[in-house]
């Protein structure tokens, strides 16, 4: 986040290491993508696994990246969503072709921020917090 506190604006405002002219999404801007991926509004507050196909319409088909099977996965929209994995504070890394992380600029608490995961065995989209000194994806939002 390049020294920004948290943000639950929607764009966040945030350009943390995003190239001028791009910021960093913030929970509320990849609800607002999930909600016009099919998501009901009640659906993409809640944390957990949500909905049905909407992490299949942004995942990169095929299994040269993603592990078997990739479920759901059409690239609908050109998303290209890839499996980083995460690496934990530890310095060892997990998930590497089994699932994509991303980052927001949201805070859940003083320790820990909202990411939002896809997996390569299921279509639906995972809202959840986590440690801030684990490492996942971002992905640039252009302002």
């Amino acid at each position: 986040m390049n020294g920004a506190s948290s943000s639950s604006m929607n764009p966040s405002m945030v350009q943390g290491i995003c190239p001028t002219g791009w910021h960093l999404p913030s929970d509320t801007e990849l609800q607002e993508l999930e909600m016009f991926l099919g998501l009901s509004e009640l659906e993409a507050v809640l944390t957990g696994n949500r909905g049905t196909d909407e992490g299949g319409h942004l995942k990169a088909t095929g299994t040269t990246l993603w592990s078997a099977p990739n479920s759901g996965a059409t690239n609908q929209f050109g998303f290209s969503l890839l499996p980083g994995g995460v690496r934990e504070y530890t310095g060892i890394f997990y998930y590497v072709n089994y699932g994509a992380y991303l980052w927001c600029t949201s805070q859940y608490s003083t320790t820990r921020s909202y990411y939002h995961y896809v997996s390569y065995d299921r279509s639906d989209i995972y809202r959840g917090y986590s440690y801030k000194n684990n490492a996942m994806s971002v992905r640039c939002v252009k302002d």
